[in-house]
Parts: structure tokens; sequence; C-alpha cells
């Protein structure tokens, strides 16, 4: 070839490396905000989001200077089609291996499609490799093209492994947001916000009333309006104020732990007959199958928190594990959170409060896992006080709550967080809820997902079912569609 026309195409095609990625730094750099917290909501390289938003575009710019410069521009060729295999392989992990296609790009390049950026990018890599071929025409420079396309390939493959388990295992508060709930597929008004979840079988959820505790109301999947049922007590309970009712399969569970007492009966005559009405008081209940439940019980002398489950067909399984809770501070405060249960699995969930654990156990409450929420929260900020007259303990301030409401379903924990994690926009705060959603059998962060607010309200409670998200606010409940194969797909 020509030494003119070589030197030509070398120069041409160093050029156009350098305009390139001087406008893709200088995009990302004006708009640094958005460039970071797009890295952050990354499938691939979210746990590398603040040095990569330094390192990428310092690289760029660095590249760029090289490329101009006639005694760097080899190095900076070799070094420029590397970065953009790299480049080219987050493309090709993210439509081939990624759960959702995020944007990551700025300007222009934000107007193209993941194919045509794809494309895009192997034409430079063409580009790049030509320059480097025609320089020197020997057996080693296709050997370094060749070391140059593998290492490429290789560290971004090398950055999308150790950011997975960075994200499942030792997150540091970055979290992911696949779209994950489609728009609400269906509301309906209940005119009264007294309203809770019972529960949910073979199609029906189940809504309890605290302003009517004999009442059960009864909705379609679809929200569609199905009855209204009227437990019948037998025998009647004279300490009976503001029981609540939970449902499990054909059967329900009327209970009050301040009295205490605890009815059970049949979803085909709504009747109760009473099985408990001494022992400790409790302050939780939530079924396990259709004659065992898992209790929050008080400890008369220390006030402790202490779970426990009683099997109703036969009082010889009861089980009372008062190690289960990890006291830190004075056993109540501190291990205050909310019992879960998975009746798919038949096992039990306890989420803290106002620290990020969770622990996950059998039917019979032996430990199956004990899990981390993925914020930073590992001891609960507590002050508390005892007052004068009546010697009760109270807290001296509001403490930081961590975990507000949670639901469990088929294996996996879905927990509404209160504290805002890196590279999420503020805005969004202000009009949503965050729900996380961990796998309970190995303790893995999966993703995210927004549940909008009610009147500026957050969401008084949800429950996931399959592939719905049933969620109260206000005096509406709705139902989303929840895309459950994009958090599958992150495992």
């Amino acid at each position: 070839m020509n030494a003119t026309i070589k030197n030509s195409a070398i120069q041409l095609i160093a050029y156009l490396y350098a305009f390139l990625f001087i406008y893709a730094a200088f995009s990302k750099l004006l708009d640094y905000d958005n460039f970071i917290v797009q890295l952050g909501q990354s499938p691939i390289v979210s746990s590398f989001a603040l040095v990569l938003s330094i390192l990428v575009p310092f690289a760029e710019l660095l590249l760029s200077l090289g490329l101009f410069i006639k005694r760097f521009r080899l190095f900076a060729l070799y070094s420029s089609m590397t970065l953009m295999v790299l480049f080219t392989a987050y493309i090709f992990i993210i439509l081939n291996y990624s759960t959702y296609v995020p944007c990551a790009c700025g300007g222009v390049l934000e107007k193209m499609n993941w194919q045509q950026h794809f494309v895009f990018n192997l034409l430079f890599v063409f580009m790049g490799a030509v320059a480097i071929t025609i320089n020197s025409l020997k057996w080693h420079t296709f050997a370094v093209v060749f070391g140059c396309m593998v290492s490429g390939s290789l560290s971004m493959y090398l950055l999308y492994t150790i950011s997975e388990t960075a994200m499942k295992y030792q997150n540091s508060f970055v979290r992911r947001f696949p779209p994950h709930l489609v728009d609400p597929l269906n509301t309906a008004e209940l005119k009264f916000n007294s309203y809770y979840f019972a529960g949910a079988t073979d199609g029906i959820l189940y809504l309890g009333n605290t302003t009517a505790p004999l009442l059960v109301t009864l909705l379609d999947s679809t929200l569609q309006f199905i009855g209204t049922k009227t437990i019948a007590v037998s025998p009647e309970n004279p300490k009976m104020f503001r029981p609540q009712i939970k449902i499990a399969g054909s059967h329900f569970y009327l209970y009050e732990g301040s009295a205490p007492y605890l009815y059970r009966g049949n979803t085909n005559d709504w009747k109760a007959s009473l099985k408990l009405n001494d022992g400790y008081f409790f302050s939780q209940l939530q079924p396990l199958d259709s004659s065992k439940v898992v209790l929050r019980y008080n400890d008369p002398e220390t006030a402790a928190n202490i779970i426990g489950m009683v099997d109703l067909s036969d009082f010889q399984n009861n089980v009372l594990r008062p190690d289960l809770l990890e006291k830190q501070l004075d056993g109540t405060f501190d291990t205050d959170g909310m019992i879960l249960t998975d009746l798919q699995n038949k096992s039990a969930q306890y989420v803290y409060y106002y620290r990020n654990a969770y622990v996950s156990t059998t039917e019979y409450l032996q430990i199956k896992s004990i899990g981390k929420t993925i914020d930073t929260i590992s001891h609960p900020d507590l002050k508390v006080v005892s007052l004068k007259n009546s010697g009760t303990k109270t807290f001296a301030k509001m403490p930081l709550l961590v975990n507000r409401i949670a639901s469990s379903d088929a294996g996996w924990l879905f927990v509404n967080s209160q504290l805002m994690g890196y590279y999420e926009p503020e805005a969004m705060w202000q009009t949503s809820s965050i729900i996380d959603i961990y796998n309970i059998e190995t303790n893995a962060y999966l993703s995210s997902f927004y549940l909008d607010r009610f009147d500026g309200q957050q969401p008084k409670s949800f429950m996931v079912i399959g592939t719905n998200v049933y969620v109260l606010g206000g005096t509406q409940i709705t139902r989303y569609l929840f895309r459950k194969t994009l958090a599958q797909g992150s495992e």
C-alpha cells in the first residue's frame, strides 16, 4: 500500500476514534448525575458504577489525546480498539444475558437502539483492527489484534461476573430496577381505609375490616366483588374487642393476642370454634396451614419477643423458640419486626423493622437461613426510656425504620425499604415506595421495583401471589401484573 494512503487511513481512523471518544466523554460529564444513575441501574456493572463513572470518561479523553499525537498514536489505537471491544462485549451481554435493557449512553448515541449500537461498535472495532494491521503487516500484528479482542471481551465478562456476585451477596446498597410491574391492571374502591389482607386461596382474596371485625369481604383475582361473609363464633368471648382474621386454604383463624384467644373455622360455613384461651399474650399471628400457626409472644417477665408455633391438631408438636430472634439491646424493641409465612413452602420468615436482617425457618421453626437486606443498618439506633408513672418503656425518639412492610411468596421475600440506595433519583422517592426482592433460600438480592403512593401516602400493605401484586392504600386496592421472570433471570 502506498505509504501516503496508509498513513492517511490510519490518521483518519484515529481521528474518528478521537472525535467519538471526545463526544461520548463530554456527553457523560455534562449529564454526570444521569450517567451515574444509569450505570447504577445497569444489569451488568452496577457494583462498579462510581469507579466507572470516573474511569470511562477519563480513559476516553486520555485516549483521544493520544490519538492526536503521532508518537503515541499506535499505542492509543491498540488501547482504543480494546476499549471498544469491551463496550461491544457489554452490549452483547445486555442483549443476550441481561434480564432487562437499560440505557447508559449519551448524546446522539442514545437515539440508537441496542442492536444498532452493537453494529456501530463492531464497525469501530473493525476499523481499529484495519488501522493496526495496515500499519505493520506482520504475523505478530494479527496476534496483538486478536489479543486485544480477547482481553477486552474477558475483561467485560470478569467485570460482569464480579459485579453480579457483589450485587447479590456483598451488596453495598445499590438497587436495580428492571420494569417488573405493568401499569395497574385493576383498581377497586373500598370506601373505607380500615381493610387489611386476611389471605388468599384458589383465586379469591379475603379482606378483613378492623371496624367490622367479624365481616370478611371476598374479591376475585381481578378485584371483582364476590360477596361478604360473617363469622359465627361459638362460644362467644366476652374479651373480644378487636379480633383479627387470617385465612389459609379452606380454614380461617380468628384471634386476639391481648386477650388471648384463638378460634378456628372452615370457610365452607364460616363457623369458628374456640381452640385456645390461655397462655402467653401474643402480638402477631400468621398461619402455616390448616392447623399450624406461627405467633410472636411477649415474655411475661422480660417483655422480650419470642417466636412460637402452635399445632392445633396436636399440641405436643408446639414449639417455643426464645433464641430465634437475635437480641442486641433489650430483646423487645431491638427485635421488633413482622412475621411472614410462605404457605407454598410451609416456611416462616421474620423481618426486623430497625435493622437489615431477616430469618427464615421451617414450619417447626428450625432455622433455614439468616439473610440481610441490602442497606447498611446492622444495629438499630434505639433510645428507650421508662415512664415514671407507669414504668412503661417507650422510645425517647422515633427510631430509623429500615423495613416497613413485607410479603413472602414461593421462596421469595419482598420488603418495602425506607432507605434510599446509591444512584437512585430522589424524585422517585417523593411519589413511590421501594420494594426489594430476595431469594430466601440463597439470601441473594435480586432486584427492586416501585409502587405508586396513594394521595402522597405510602401503601398500607401489599401481598404477592404468583404474578400478581395486590396493594392496599387509602380506600383502594390495586392489582399489578408482576413480571416475575425478570427477577428469576437475574439469579
